[in-house]
């Protein structure tokens, strides 16, 4: 015997069970930060926006070690770099037997070796630009061009946001630390690590710049912000 009061109880109950398989899955992962979030975060860690814009000088001694196993033993030299904010730099290598100059005068870029002095390409805002420039951490979007978030991946065991520029990505995307929230890579082969703190500012005392068959690490023995620069110091490379 037909009976409608069973039939409607039992599309009423297949109705509610479609609905409930229809029901979206509670989301559990945490939300993408914003690049903004990141670099803010990033200025917060070296010590803030106000302690970096007093900054208008660097001066740093150390050593730069050739480490590529192709070319022999690693070799050692003793460097030193100069610099005013936001765009004057000079960089000096000294090694037995030989020496070299590179920066950046304001304008171009240029080079001094054993074949002589010459302009070159360098561009403006390069990587050691940004590394030698004292307000540096505060001018990263200057150097790093339309920044985006990739991922949250792993940098020498370490889990740090990857963002991306622009500019070349295998040379000028960046990683941050998420546990620090500092700047420890750019590109797939520089490592900023052993970050200190000098007048009131975290700054990595080792850069480890990737070279095929090893590397270059330019290690920071001595470093000062705001103490006056002679003028003759960049222009005595190009007389």
């Amino acid at each position: 015997m037909y009976r409608p009061t069973l039939l409607i109880i039992a599309l009423s109950i297949g109705l509610l069970v479609g609905c409930q398989q229809k029901e979206p899955a509670v989301q559990t992962a945490e939300q993408d930060p914003s690049v903004d979030t990141i670099l803010n975060g990033y200025i917060s860690a070296v010590g803030g926006r106000a302690a970096v814009e007093l900054l208008s000088t660097r001066i740093c001694y150390g050593r730069m070690i050739d480490d590529r196993p192709y070319k022999g033993p690693p070799d050692t030299s003793a460097f030193s770099a100069f610099s005013e904010a936001p765009d004057i730099w000079i960089m000096k290598v000294e090694g037995e037997g030989s020496s070299y100059s590179e920066g950046f005068d304001g304008e171009q870029g240029w080079n001094l070796d054993t074949a002589g002095f010459r302009i070159t390409d360098y561009p403006r805002r390069s990587k050691l630009a940004w590394v030698f420039n004292p307000r540096g951490a505060i001018q990263l979007e200057d150097y790093f061009k339309d920044l985006e978030f990739i991922a949250t991946t792993e940098l020498k065991g370490r889990k740090g946001h990857h963002i991306s520029s622009d500019r070349e990505v295998n040379h000028y995307s960046l990683w941050f630390d998420t546990e620090t929230h500092l700047l420890t890579g750019i590109g797939y082969h520089w490592y900023l690590e052993d970050y200190r703190e000098v007048h009131g500012v975290m700054v990595p005392h080792r850069i480890v710049q990737g070279r095929k068959g090893g590397a270059v690490t330019l290690v920071i023995d001595s470093l000062v912000f705001n103490q006056p620069v002679d003028p003759e110091v960049f222009l005595s490379a190009v007389e």
